[in-house]
């Protein structure tokens, strides 16, 4: 890898990453003329955000499993030039059913840029400088959206609606071309010690149940204080259900206890795994 390469990389994924964020807010920005110009409920506008959330969740998975499976720059490219082309058709919408399925098409370009990002970042810069580079990379994120309220809003009003989505898509599809561009570094290459693959085949189904099974054996002491964690949980989730239920959020409160629940023992096995 050429010196000084990893700063341009970075540079380029810095640019990606302000784009994907800009992306993610122009339509809050442009909002209350959407609604108005399609006569959209508050609840409409609520489910062309969702569209694209819903979808980003789904997708980020796969294209994590890709990622490690494939060469990254192409998947980060791919997905950049999806959410580019689907920006840019936001911008052509005549009627809430265009809006809803673009932004689900964003969702999905999207969701493949942090899993291989952050993996094909990680091997541009070994580890003592690493935070500081994903401390840079994570700048475009709050400048991205800064951007997208601000930017969006001022185009929209001086320009119209669709401008905003047009000019926002354009530096994408040159993004795309770049990060097509990328070298592909070796799986571990900045590590100092280690092996440096191509492709990370220990990424397979059966690695990941195994890593599932992976519940150690504590020992007496380490047992009281698993279960003094959990007893801490507990005691404070019900608190929360309490307060939750007596407000009739029912439905809040259960997904409150269900996803604190898995992350707290989620984190313990993981946590423990690791020390093994």
């Amino acid at each position: 890898m050429p010196k000084g390469y990893a700063r341009y990389a970075l540079a380029v994924m810095v640019g990606i990453n302000f784009l994907n964020y800009m992306d993610r807010y122009v339509p809050t920005a442009v909002s209350p003329i959407l609604q108005k110009e399609f006569h959209l409920s508050d609840f409409m506008v609520g489910v062309v955000a969702s569209s694209f959330l819903i979808v980003y969740a789904v997708f980020a998975l796969p294209f994590g499993y890709w990622a490690d499976r494939s060469i990254r720059r192409n998947v980060v490219g791919i997905g950049v030039s999806i959410w580019s082309l689907a920006t840019l058709l936001t911008g052509f919408a005549q009627n809430i059913t265009h809006l809803i399925a673009s932004r689900a098409v964003v969702g999905i370009g999207e969701a493949s840029y942090y899993p291989a990002g952050t993996s094909l970042l990680g091997d541009y810069f070994p580890k003592h400088t690493r935070g500081r580079a994903m401390s840079i990379w994570g700048a475009g994120t709050a400048f991205g959206i800064a951007v997208g309220f601000i930017g969006g809003g001022i185009i929209a009003e001086k320009f119209g609606w669709r401008y905003a989505f047009f000019v926002t898509a354009i530096p994408g599809l040159i993004f795309a071309v770049l990060a097509f561009t990328l070298k592909e570094p070796l799986r571990g290459a900045a590590e100092e010690r280690g092996p440096r693959v191509a492709t990370a085949n220990a990424s397979s189904r059966k690695a990941f149940r195994q890593l599932l099974r992976n519940h150690p054996e504590l020992t007496g002491r380490e047992q009281r204080t698993w279960f003094s964690r959990l007893e801490w949980a507990h005691d404070n989730l019900r608190a929360a259900l309490r307060w939750l239920l007596d407000r009739d959020e029912a439905e809040l409160a259960l997904r409150l206890a269900t996803a604190l629940g898995y992350f707290w023992v989620d984190r313990g096995y993981i946590a423990e795994g690791r020390r093994q």
